[in-house]
């Protein structure tokens, strides 16, 4: 709920918040296969 919250006050902050965790997710995942 609060996410939400702060997507109603700051949009774009938000938007560039949420690209940043799924780009920092996706290279975990990589980095995670490469130490396997």
């Amino acid at each position: 709920m609060g996410t939400v919250l702060i997507w109603h006050i700051y949009p774009p902050l938000s938007l560039f918040w949420t690209l940043r965790m799924w780009r920092t997710k996706f290279r975990l995942s990589l980095w995670l296969k490469d130490i396997r």
